[in-house]
């Protein structure tokens, strides 16, 4: 019994200090230290309504390292991370919200969505 006990913990003690894999949560942006091998912390876009370009990034995803389009699935973008010299993730598309139509840029207007409003083509 407690040699299985023993071999429980300590597996549970090596899975919660694995490094995150692509999308999950991490805590030291523009470091690869709290994710696997090829993905690195980035920080998230989290959209609140308000004016465009409002949005706040308050959260960080382990986000696979790219170096080129062709390394990411879509609707991932491969680009640059920002705060890291010359390092490129798959990253998801970035969201402009708004208030009104002229918050958006041309050809887009406001769009209100469930918790948040973005700017979407006409």
């Amino acid at each position: 019994m407690r040699p299985a006990l023993l071999f429980l913990l300590v597996s549970a003690a090596l899975t919660a200090c694995s490094p995150g894999n692509a999308g999950d949560p991490c805590t030291r942006p523009n470091t690869t230290d709290d994710c696997a091998d090829g993905n690195i912390c980035v920080v998230d876009q989290s959209t609140h309504p308000g004016a465009i370009n409002a949005s706040h990034w308050d959260t960080y995803t382990c986000r696979a390292l790219c170096s080129g389009q062709a390394d990411c699935t879509a609707p991932m973008e491969c680009r640059a991370v920002s705060g890291a010299l010359m390092v490129s993730a798959c990253q998801p598309p970035r969201v402009d919200t708004c208030t009104a139509d002229v918050d958006c840029p041309a050809g887009q207007h406001c769009v209100a969505g469930t918790d948040v409003h973005t700017c979407q083509p006409i």
